[in-house]
This record gives structure tokens, C-alpha cells and sequence, in this order.
């Protein structure tokens, strides 16, 4: 019928007549409707032209066959072509004009669709945000276009890993076509799809099944067994299986979506990558490697033709092809995909890493470091078969570099960055940097705000987009003055991972750099084990790892137990902790296990031998292992013995350690061209002693609530005192010939708004040392959901004064210290709640604030044992001019040894006491 009345228009009508272009138009819809893309793709293109020459570009007509067009183009994965035709008709100054037109909103999902779809996330989602507010400006709230325009934004921050934001904004759209539509309708099916994937990629594959399971049914009933749409439900469904290990019921399912997506959208389309991808992973589970390779490797060349060479889905295929190579044993055909893969990350990881927030950095990172762990792998297998050489273990190093995603990594490297300025170009930096985060908090609220159901929610989404507006603004103002007054910033925060060559004029005559990583569970069975990488001045080797890694993490939390001051036997003891003598259920040779499995291979051995100061580069992990205890050889002894673990080589007391989280910060601190600002002019500054449980706690007024501070800063009246920490600030005052009577706060005085005030006027930047010997605290301790020190509380608790210095806090301070010393409680532990990263929180926060190295603990350190370790290694360092991973070797050393009574002769022999801290960062 559609093709009779085309007929009679151009039998009857002048061929340029706009109603040649409607049939055009409708003709071309139907054949989308029977998967004839190409077919209609050329009518769209007729019927755009014609409109285009008889009403303008901007006439409603136009606009909605601009839409068609790029819709189809969309359909069959022709992304870049899709954005060229909205940018050749309108360009992207039109698409933000008449934002009251639901056309426009159109426009926007296209162009943000095809942004997304070429793997541009972070530039997609405000058009997506647009085309959401338009239409909840322009429609009623439980209108099915605003569940579109829900979903489109919501899968846009599912595709940036954003799990937690995209999840109300798929409720709401499920909530929507629920009520508004019919129960059975394919749109309903899709946000049932939509949701439970989200909650799939959160672990929760339990309540996602029975969604997807009702999602296939609508639309086996609403479009057909065999319809394309029905075999993404199929899919979906499959890998929820697979996530649960029932890889068997999950495996007809993918091979039947993959018959339907080849028979209606062809076998080259990017959908049908999809499927193979996911059919792939199901062989993969199921270690069927060579099945899985070939499947992989096809998925990848569709991908490759269809979306380019540097899209994130390309490096996902290169990344599995790889995989299932090494799990099939064939090591060299894993190499190149494993490289392809890698460039394509670390490509992305460099344009888009050095100006995102945090959060986006990290998701970079993590991506990223995955690649690297499967070249590393590749690499390794190929070398040990014989095939390799120098130039790839070379290159191995380079790139296990890129598994190192710590936050306390990105932080130093931006501190670093910042320390090369002038004044002025430090404060336009700090404000560009806080202008990022702020935006990312705008995201997020953002977010909140469109899962809302009521008019305020709807009146916050304007709002917020208008800040958003400002701060973009503003943001690409401060980047273009950074652009064009201080160029080798922006420089600095992408280092480029260090080769071996570059590195090792940067080593001292008695260094050796050790990076190790701890491998990857998820690898095939033979390819999980980490690398460890050894460099010396003279010399450069590596070796596996002698354990698997979920042994290896296993082991490093055994440790840790046995290493807390009560032995890992009932409630920590706490920052007041005073701790017996050894030999409460340590076990020194599950310690020197470790110590074989990391540093025991006899090449490496070669290397570190007569190497006295290790820097330590430990990832994943092993940044929560507290490396100064391990024992160098086998034990000798009884471990209950003080005089055996006085006699043991301890890795702490036999070698200066200190960690660097990110190899780029030695060149900055030595390389020949560092530009470095100069150090602080004044010795010290000092917190501590607070008074935590004096007076009584806050109480409401009658008919009101507490609020947040005062919540908070009673929490904080229930921590024990630290009662030595006051002899521990005097005696380091002294040790450094400081004023205490100008440098120090402490009791009453020992408050978070001081802290503040300090950093305000410039005070706390002219420190050399400083030092917070108060509690540390990390989630979820005190109900905290990011790590604080905790200070003396105020009475009067206001605003964020409310005795707790967060970490995000922390990061807004103003410091140019050589180093941060926190005398408190779990400063470097690893926590998962946290984000499962040894130097989070707190160590990254002052990092990013402006220190140049930090004095951190492992685990809850006694007041007298924390008093002796810093004093002993400040007054060290400044007497004596050690270094400072010398001097805090020499304090483990003095503690370790120091005299007791006859019946306790060696009070602090056991590592608890005298292993605790460890010193993160970089010296000249």
C-alpha cells in the first residue's frame, strides 16, 4: 500500500513536492520494521534532502527526518555516520535551541546515542540529561517518552560503570511503563531488561533473574520468538546464568540469540559482535578456550570494521581473543590482541584521565589495568617458552606499570604536578582540580534528582543543569589558561609509564626498584600468578609470583591478623593500646613464605642481594602487606622466643623500605629536568592530644533532632584517649628545634576548624613536617563512609565542624610538606568497604593536598610504640641526616632491640610493635 501511494505522488505530483517526501519517509518505516536497513536508509536520505531544500533545516518536518536517518544509521552501527549527518544538517549549536520542542529532545538522544555508541560516554551524558529535561518540561511525568529519555540516561552511566546512579532512573522508567503502558508491552520488557542487567553488574544476580525471565516472556509474546529484540532478552538472561555458574542452561540461550541478531541485522553488525562476545564468555567459563577463541576472534573483527580500532568494545574483544589464547596455550597468538588491547586503553586512559574526577579516573584505571595484567601475562608465557627477548621484558615492565590505578598514585603524580608551578599556577590548578570534582558531585545529584517523582525533583534537575552550565564554563576557561600558561601541568598528569633505560640512571648505586604485582584469579588456570620486576643501576630481571593470588591475599590477611596488637584475637585494642611481648600466634615461616614467593626466585635474588634501600612499587593487594615483617631467611627458633625474633633478618630492620605508588613521581623528584617548588621554611607543625570523651554529650532541644554534626561529634566523644601523644609532639618538637609553644595544638586546641584555619592562612604550607597524632579512623568506624582523623570535638558543632577532618576534607588543604607523619590508627590499611586500596582515604587525601611523602601505619599502633617509632626516626633523620627511609629503619631497628626487665627481656621484639609504619613516596 505504502508503495502504491509513492507511486501515484510521483505519478501526479511535481518531483520536488514535500509529499513525495512523506511517502518516502513512511515507506522507509515499514522496511525498518522487516530489519531492510539499507533500503530504507537510502528513502530517509531522499526524504531529509528534499526537506531540507523545500522547508530548511530547521522546519519540523526536516527535524524529524534528520531523526529517522540518524536512527537508522544508529540501527545498523553506523555511529560515526549518524553524527556526521546531525552535525552536517544543524550542528551542535542547534541542538540546543527551542528547548521547550520535544523535537529537540529527539535530536539530543540521537547525537547523544551515537556518542555513546562510539564509546564517548563522558561527552554523551549531558545530551542525554538535556533530552530528559526537555521532556520533563514539555510532557506529563508519567509520560512513556520520559522512560525513554530515563532509560537512555540511565544506560549511559550503566556504560561508564556507574551502577549506583543508573539504578532509580531505571525504576522510575520501569514505574512508568508499568502504569502507563500494558503490563505485556516491549517497552516494559525493556526496562525490566534494562534494571536487572544494573543489578547483574552489582553481583545481584538472584533479583535480576526473575526480571529478565519476564522480560523474554513479553516479548516472545508481544514479537515473536525470532524477533531481534527478543534475542537481547535471550542474551541477558544467559549471562545472568553464567554469572551464577549454571553455564550449561545458559548455553543453548546464547547460541539461539545468536541465530536470531545473524538473521535479522546480518552477521557483521555490532549486535552480532555482542552475541558472540557473550556466547564466547559461556565457552570461556566453561574452559572451553580454543571454542571461545575463535568466537572472540570474530567478535573482534566485526568490531574492528564496524566501530574502529581505539573503541572500548574493540579492546574488549582484543582483550578476550587474548585470554582465551593463553588459556589455550598459545602464547604468541595472545601477544598481539593483548597489545592491541593495552594501546587501546592506555590511548583512552590518556586523553580522558588527566581532566575527569576521581571516580572517572579510577574506572579508567581499572580498565586499563586489566589489559595490562593479560600483556603481562602474554608476555611472560612468551618469554618462558624462549621466544621472547629483552625488548619484550622491556616492554612488560612498561606495561605492568599500568595496572598501578592506587588513587594515592593518581594523587602523588598531581601534587607532583602541582609542586612544578609558580604560586599562581598552583592556585589555578587546585581551583581547576576542585572545579572537576565539584562537576562530578553535580552528576551525581543530578542523578538523584531524575529518579525523583515530584515537581521539586523536576525543579532541582533545572537547577542543577544551570550550576553545571556555569562550572563547565568555567572549567574550560581555567583549562585554556592551564593550556597556555602552564603547559607541562597538563603534561605531568598523564606520565608515560618509565622504561628500564629511564629508570635506572634514577637509582642510587645501593637501590633496587621492585614492582610485583599479584596476578588475577580471573585468568585461565597456569596465567593467574603476579610478576615481580626487579631494577637495579646494573641490572633488570623478573619472575612469577610463587603463589596464586587468592592464596597470595589469603596469606597478606593472615598476616595482618597476627600482626594486630591483640594477636588477632578479640576487639582491637585501639590507639591506646599498650601491647605485651611477642609470640602470640605469629608465625614467622607462614611470614618467610611470603618473602620466597615474592622475592625468592634466584635471578631477582641475584639483584637484591647487596642492595640495602628497597623502593617498593606493590599493587593490588600487596599495598596492604606490611612488608617490614617479613623474615629474609628461615626461622630459627621459637617464635614465642624474644630472642629469636631479636636474632631473625627481618626485611624492615635489614633493609630501608619505602613505597612509591607511582613510578612516575621518581622522575619528577629526580629526573633532570624536575622542576620542584622549594621546600617549606618553617620545621613543624604538630596535632594531637586531643580530649575526646570530656564533658557530656550533646542532647536535642525538645521537639528536635540532632544534627549532623552534633550526630558526629558525639560519636567522636566515645573514642579513647591517647595519652602519650602530647610527649610524642614535644619530644619531635625538640627533635626538629621547634617552638612548641608556636607549633603545636594539642588538647582543647587540637580541632578541625584549627586545622582549617591553619591551612587558610597559609600557615600549614610553611611546614616542613607535620604531624596529626590523633585517631584514624576508616569506614565504618563512627558510622564514617570515608576515612577522618578525628580531632577534639566542638561544643557547638556547625556546618562540617564536627571534630572529624574527612579525607575529602583533608584534600582541600593547603600543604608543601616534605612529609605528613599520621600517628593514628589504620592510616594504610586495606579495607573493602573503602574501595579494598591499602593507601586510600587518608593517604590519597594528603598526597593530593601537597605532601611529598607520608609516615603511615598498618594497623592500630600503641601510643608508646608510636611515640618511640616517630620521634626516634624525626630526630634521626634531622641529627644525624639519614634519609628518611633510613632513619625510620633505624628506629625499627632501636625499638626492635630495646631492654627489658629479666622476666620480659625484649619487651618489643615482636613485629607488632616496631613494623607498623611504612614510608610512602619518593627522596632525592
Amino acid at each position: 500500500m505504502l508503495e502504491h501511494a509513492l507511486l501515484l505522488r510521483q505519478g501526479t505530483l511535481d518531483e520536488n513536492d514535500q509529499e513525495i517526501a512523506t511517502s518516502f519517509n513512511n515507506l522507509a518505516g515499514i522496511l525498518e520494521t522487516q530489519y531492510k536497513y539499507r533500503e530504507a536508509q537510502l528513502l530517509y536520505e531522499r526524504a531529509l534532502e528534499m526537506r531540507v531544500s523545500l522547508l530548511g533545516t530547521s522546519h519540523p518536518d526536516t527535524i524529524i527526518s534528520l531523526h529517522n536517518l540518524t536512527s537508522n544509521l544508529n540501527s545498523q552501527g553506523k555511529y560515526s555516520e549518524a553524527l556526521n549527518v546531525i552535525l552536517g544538517i544543524q550542528g551542535t549549536n542547534d541542538l540546543t535551541s527551542a528547548l521547550n520542542d520535544p523535537a529537540t529532545a529527539d535530536r539530543l538522544n540521537d547525537f547523544g546515542f551515537s556518542l555513546n555508541a562510539l564509546g564517548r560516554y563522558y561527552e554523551a551524558q549531558p545530551f542525554y540529561e538535556r533530552a530528559l529535561m526537555i521532556r520533563e518540561a514539555t510532557l506529563p511525568r508519567d509520560h512513556p517518552d520520559i522512560a525513554t529519555g530515563l532509560n537512555n540516561l540511565a544506560s549511559n552511566l550503566y556504560d561508564q560503570g556507574r551502577y549506583d546512579e543508573a539504578q532509580p532512573l531505571y525504576e522510575r522508567a520501569l514505574a512508568i511503563q508499568e502504569a502507563v503502558l500494558r503490563p505485556n508491552h516491549p517497552d516494559t520488557a525493556t526496562s525490566l531488561s534494562n534494571l536487572a542487567v544494573n543489578l547483574n553488574a552489582q553481583h545481584l544476580y538472584t533479583e535480576a533473574q526473575p526480571l529478565l525471565e519476564r522480560a523474554l516472556r513479553i516479548n516472545e509474546a508481544a514479537l515473536g520468538r525470532d524477533h531481534f529484540t527478543t534475542a537481547a532478552r535471550l542474551d541477558n538472561l544467559a549471562s545472568n546464568l553464567d554469572a551464577q555458574g549454571r553455564y550449561t542452561q545458559a548455553q543453548p540461550l546464547h547460541e539461539r540469540a545468536r541465530r536470531i541478531v545473524e538473521d535479522t541485522v546480518g552477521p557483521d553488525h555490532p549486535e552480532a559482535a555482542l552475541s558472540l562476545n557473550n556466547q564466547a564468555y559461556n565457552q570461556y567459563f566453561q574452559s572451553h578456550y580454543a571454542e571461545a577463541r575463535l568466537l572472540f576472534e570474530r567478535a573482534l573483527v566485526i568490531r574492528q570494521a564496524a566501530l574502529g580500532p581505539h573503541h572500548p568494545d574493540t579492546a574488549f574483544s582484543a582483550e578476550n581473543t587474548a585470554i582465551s589464547a593463553l588459556g589455550s596455550g598459545m602464547a604468541l597468538a595472545a601477544l598481539t590482541p593483548a597489545r592491541q588491547a593495552l594501546e587501546i586503553r592506555r590511548t583512552l586512559a590518556l586523553r580522558e584521565g588527566g581532566n575527569r574526577d576521581e571516580a572517572s579516573q579510577v574506572r579508567l584505571a581499572d580498565a586499563t589495568g586489566n589489559a595490562a595484567v593479560v600483556f603481562t601475562r602474554a608476555a611472560w608465557s612468551v618469554d618462558r617458552s624462549g621466544a621472547g627477548d629483552d625488548a619484550l621484558r622491556a616492554e612488560a615492565f612498561q606495561a605492568v606499570q599500568w595496572q598501578e590505578g592506587s588513587s594515592a598514585g593518581r594523587a602523588q603524580v598531581r601534587a607532583a604536578a602541582r609542586r612544578a608551578l609558580s604560586p599562581a599556577g598552583q592556585a589555578l590548578a587546585r581551583e581547576w582540580e576542585t572545579a572537576l570534582e565539584e562537576r562530578a558531585g553535580l552528576d551525581r545529584q543530578f542523578s538523584a534528582a531524575a529518579g525523583g517523582t515530584d515537581e521539586a525533583a523536576r525543579t532541582r534537575q533545572a537547577d542543577l543543569v544551570r550550576r553545571r552550565d556555569t562550572l563547565d564554563a568555567r572549567i574550560t576557561d581555567l583549562t585554556t589558561q592551564l593550556e597556555r600558561d602552564y603547559p607541562q601541568y597538563l603534561e605531568l598528569l598523564n606520565p608515560s609509564s618509565l622504561s628500564v633505560a629511564d629508570l635506572q640512571p634514577l637509582l642510587h648505586e645501593s637501590e633496587a626498584l621492585v614492582l610485583v604485582s599479584p596476578g588475577d584469579a580471573r585468568m585461565p588456570e597456569g596465567q593467574r600468578r603476579g610478576i615481580v620486576f626487579v631494577v637495579t643501576r646494573e641490572g633488570f630481571d623478573w619472575a612469577e609470583v610463587g603463589m596464586e593470588p587468592d592464596d597470595l591475599e589469603a596469606r597478606i590477611g593472615v598476616l595482618r591478623d597476627e600482626l594486630k596488637p591483640d594477636g588477632g584475637r578479640g576487639p582491637d585494642s585501639g590507639g591506646s593500646a599498650t601491647v605485651g611481648q611477642g609470640g602470640r600466634g605469629f608465625d614467622r615461616s607462614r611470614a618467610y613464605e611470603l618473602y620466597q614467593a615474592l622475592f625468592g626466585d634466584e635471578r631477582i635474588a641475584a639483584l637484591l642481594a647487596d642492595k640495602e634501600d628497597w623502593i617498593l612499587s606493590p599493587q593490588g593487594s600487596l599495598l596492604s602487606l606490611p612488608f617490614a615483617a617479613l623474615p629474609m631467611a628461615e626461622p630459627v627458633g621459637d617464635d614465642a622466643d624474644p630472642r629469636a625474633l631479636i636474632d631473625t633478618p627481618w626485611l624492615g630492620t635489614t633493609r630501608a623500605l619505602s613505597v612509591l605508588p607511582n613510578l612516575s613521581t621518581l622522575r619528577q623528584v629526580r629526573g633532570e629536568d624536575r622542576r620542584e617548588a622549594p621546600s617549606a621554611p618553617d620545621p613543624f607543625r604538630g596535632f594531637g592530644f586531643a580530649t575526646y570523651n570530656a564533658g557530656r554529650t550533646i542532647q536535642p532541644e525538645e521537639g528536635r533532632f540532632l544534627t549532623r554534626a552534633q550526630l558526629r561529634a558525639n560519636r567522636v566523644r566515645t573514642l579513647d584517649p591517647l595519652d602519650s601523644t602530647g610527649d610524642e609532639l614535644f619530644a619531635i618538637a625538640a627533635a626538629l628545634d621547634a617552638d612548641p609553644a608556636t607549633t603545636l595544638d594539642f588538647t582543647t586546641d587540637a580541632t578541625e576548624a584549627r586545622v582549617q584555619a591553619l591551612s587558610a592562612d597559609g600557615t600549614l604550607a610553611r611546614a616542613r613536617v607535620i604531624v596529626f597524632a590523633t585517631h584514624g579512623l576508616i569506614p565504618p568506624e563512627l558510622g564514617l563512609d570515608q576515612a577522618a582523623l578525628a580531632f577534639s570535638p566542638p561544643g557547638q558543632p556547625e556546618g562540617d565542624d564536627d571534630g572529624l577532618l574527612t579525607a575529602a576534607e583533608a584534600a582541600g588543604l593547603r600543604l608543601n610538606a616534605d612529609w605528613v607523619i599520621l600517628s593514628a590508627c589504620n592510616t594504610a590499611s586495606s579495607n573493602a568497604q573503602a574501595g579494598s586500596e591499602a593507601l586510600a582515604g587518608l593517604a590519597r587525601a594528603f598526597f593530593f593536598a601537597g605532601a611529598r611523602s607520608l609516615l603511615v601505619s598498618h594497623w592500630k599502633v600503641g601510643d608508646t610504640d608510636a611515640t618511640a617509632l616517630t620521634t626516634s626516626t624525626v630526630r634521626l633523620q634531622q641529627g644525624q641526616g639519614l634519609s628518611r627511609t633510613r632513619a625510620l629503619q633505624r628506629s625499627m631497628q632501636d625499638l626492635l632491640n630495646t631492654p627489658g626487665t629479666a622476666d620480659r627481656p625484649f619487651p618489643n621484639a615482636h613485629p607488632t610493635h616496631w613494623a607498623p609504619f611504612i614510608l610512602v613516596g619518593a627522596e632525592r
